[in-house]
């Protein structure tokens, strides 16, 4: 007991050299401590360590987990979906962004110059041509020049940030569907801000309350406080009744 003082001491003290976050100057800040009930939960689940890549490594945990998506998928008025629960943003972003090149292979991701820097870089490791669309004054994605670029053709997808890291601005969800329904991109919402800016996922369901049912996917993150390991973030897909 006394090596695992020692060794438990040694990780406190070293933890120190950390901004503090928990701060309320910190109140927008993306890390933060866990919610204490989430704190609670990761414990009890680490004495198992399930594996969630089937359900052989983890029945309780991948079944909890289908109702955790669910409970998400309602948010934004979906009751066909399918998704899962990803380790963070960036790789629920590289599956969304995998998916949106299996259904539109070779063309081009479109994204507002204000979106997450991983939109582009990951659609490099995918093989996916992608292109920048300038923002208006307020830091969201300007629609007249989205039109013109979709005026030349080869899209197929559009990210929309529905809060980006930089200001917290909200790209024209509206605008953005009227765009898809026009000229047939695949369009998928990206909630990369949320986690800096607090908007959390009720935000994404106000904004999109009026255009949600013509959404194909989207990504979506809840505030890093609710999860031990960082933001709760998965890739959704609107299936067909």
């Amino acid at each position: 007991m006394k090596a695992i003082e020692e060794v438990l001491q040694e990780v406190a003290e070293r933890l120190k050299d950390n901004y503090p976050y928990g701060h309320p100057l910190y109140a927008g800040q993306m890390l933060k401590p866990p919610h204490e009930v989430a704190r609670r939960a990761y414990e009890l689940a680490l004495h198992i360590n399930p594996n969630n890549h089937a359900l052989d490594g983890g029945r309780a945990s991948s079944a909890m987990e289908k109702d955790a998506v669910a409970a998400l998928a309602r948010m934004i008025g979906w009751d066909t979906h399918l998704g899962h629960l990803c380790s963070g943003g960036t790789m629920a972003n590289l599956e969304a962004l995998w998916i949106a090149g299996q259904l539109h292979p070779g063309k081009t991701i479109l994204a507002s110059t204000q979106a997450h820097y991983t939109h582009q870089r990951i659609a490099g490791v995918l093989g996916l041509p992608f292109e920048a669309i300038s923002c208006d004054r307020r830091g969201r994605m300007d629609i007249p020049a989205l039109e013109r670029r979709l005026a030349s053709g080869g899209v197929g997808t559009i990210v929309a940030t529905l809060g980006t890291t930089a200001t917290g601005a909200v790209d024209p969800l509206a605008g953005l569907v009227a765009e898809r329904l026009a000229r047939l991109p695949w369009l998928a919402p990206d909630e990369t801000g949320t986690k800096s800016t607090g908007m959390g996922l009720r935000h994404a369901s106000v904004t999109a309350s009026a255009t949600r049912s013509r959404l194909l996917g989207c990504v979506m993150r809840a505030a890093s406080g609710l999860g031990a390991n960082g933001a709760t973030t998965m890739p959704l897909v609107r299936r067909a009744r």
